[in-house]
């Protein structure tokens, strides 16, 4: 350890040579509450020096004797600081502690942070957020999803306090009502995003004021808000006309005249999720296509057999919307290979299909192998008529295919599976239950590279 004398000669040479008074920084910090561990000891070890360092004068013999004094006195101030850090430990132990999934956290200059996610963390309540909104003014993009214990007060405190929120997630925070976004949207107008999946609370008032004050939305997620009628959807159709994605899965009392509303004034819709809309029809289906041409994810998954959509709809989107990447046709029990060609013709770009319990047969899937080569998702579960031979034509043009669901598909035979483990050297998951004329015996005899199988149901393997 250094003594005194050493320590003050270090000094002096630092305050000879500095272009800045080394003083001016313990006099804009007297409070040493409100600064971080590492400043605090530089305080101190500052004000410990400030009176030798004045016009850099050398210290007396009285102060030389008295010095092991201060340094007594050093050391029972480093004893104190010593504890301050204890519990600065125990607050950073306790954050590792209860959030376990957290990859990154910084609270220096907490008044400058923009963006925050506490996505998960279960245990955060009102309190924290609260006081994160009236010390951090400048939060435009703040993540609360499924943080369970967040109520209104917390979001009402970050309408008050963060009026220039643009981002706001509030997906499964279930204690949410309309009271707390009709705040937002009456503070935050320059709300862009803003997701409420789950939140059951939440009615047509809310959404109605959003509506009218965040004119510039672009993406608004209502799955799961069942109380959400076309009255809701239509006020954001006719204010928000520059949306771009909306998901209103489970939002079962939406009609066609609510998507009809909203494919006339946004224009822009590339992502639409109407999955378990039971009462949207052709109708609102084939407006969207003919408006929405920039549509590339749809999502029109029914309850078991509860899907009105037929052909005519699905031929309109492949005709309108040639950028289509994602489409989600499971449960659409009226859909047949006429449909499914039809995408493949004018959809090449594909990547993602789902044609779970359609009437699919070979014809449609050969023809989605031919045209649609970056197919990398296909689920093709308890389509009964698909053979080996649709299978192997997507094994051999669509080698990008990462997963894979021939779930029921009866038809299919060992020689349908080598093919795709042959080609698709990139298969992760692969659903075989109840393909019952394969036999996983001879795969591993045949050299096929098992681990590539993820096989769900009586047989399920796990690599």
């Amino acid at each position: 350890m250094e003594t005194w004398e050493k320590q003050l000669a270090k000094a002096r040479a630092t305050a000879a040579s500095a272009e800045v008074n080394p003083n001016d920084f313990v006099e804009k910090a007297t409070d040493l509450s409100k600064v971080g561990l590492e400043d605090k000891v530089e305080i101190l070890q500052r004000k410990r020096l400030r009176s030798e360092m004045d016009e850099f004068a050398l210290p007396s013999d009285a102060q030389v004797q008295a010095a092991p004094a201060e340094e007594a006195a050093a050391t029972q101030m480093a004893g104190a600081d010593a504890a301050e850090a204890d519990a600065e430990d125990a607050a950073a132990i306790k954050l590792a502690e209860d959030c376990t999934g957290l990859s990154f956290a910084s609270l220096t200059d907490c008044e400058k942070i923009t963006k925050i996610s506490l996505r998960g963390c279960r245990k955060i309540t009102d309190e924290a957020v609260t006081k994160l909104a009236q010390h951090c003014p400048g939060l435009s993009n703040v993540d609360l999803g499924e943080c369970k214990q967040i109520s209104d007060a917390a979001v009402i405190k970050l309408a008050e306090h963060c009026s220039g929120l643009t981002n706001l997630n509030l997906d499964d925070c279930g204690q949410i009502t309309d009271a707390s976004v009709i705040k937002l949207a009456e503070r935050c107008t320059g709300l862009t995003n803003v997701r409420m999946d789950d939140c059951a609370k939440i009615t047509d008032a809310a959404v109605i004021k959003l509506a009218e004050h965040c004119t510039g939305l672009t993406n608004v997620n209502l799955y799961g808000c069942a109380e959400i009628t076309d009255a809701a959807v239509i006020k954001l159709a006719e204010h928000c006309t520059g949306l771009t994605n909306v998901d209103l899965s489970c939002c079962q009392k939406i009609t066609d005249a609510a998507m009809i509303k909203l494919a006339e004034h946004c224009t822009g819709l590339t992502y639409v999720n109407l999955q378990f809309c039971t009462k949207i029809t052709d109708a609102a289906v084939i407006k969207l296509a003919e408006h929405c041409a920039g549509l590339t994810d749809v999502n029109l998954r029914a309850p078991l057999f509860g899907s009105q959509i037929t052909d005519a709809a699905v031929i309109k989107l492949a005709k309108h919307c040639a950028g289509l990447t994602d489409v989600d046709l499971a449960y659409c029990a009226k859909i047949t290979d006429a449909a499914v060609i039809k995408l493949a013709e004018h959809c090449a770009g594909l990547t993602y299909v789902d044609l779970h319990r359609t009437q699919t047969t070979d014809a449609g899937v050969i023809k989605l192998a031919e045209n649609c080569p970056g197919l990398t998702n296909v689920n093709l579960n308890n389509c009964d008529q698909i053979t080996d031979a649709g299978v192997i034509k997507l094994a051999e043009h669509c080698t990008g295919l990462a997963n894979v669901n021939l779930y029921g598909c009866e038809k299919i035979t060992d020689e349908a599976v080598i093919k795709l483990a042959e080609h698709c050297t990139g298969l992760t998951e692969l659903n075989l239950h109840w393909c019952t004329k394969r036999t996983k015996a001879e795969l591993r005899e045949l050299g096929v590279p098992f681990s590539c199988f993820c096989e769900h149901g009586p047989d399920y393997v796990e690599h």
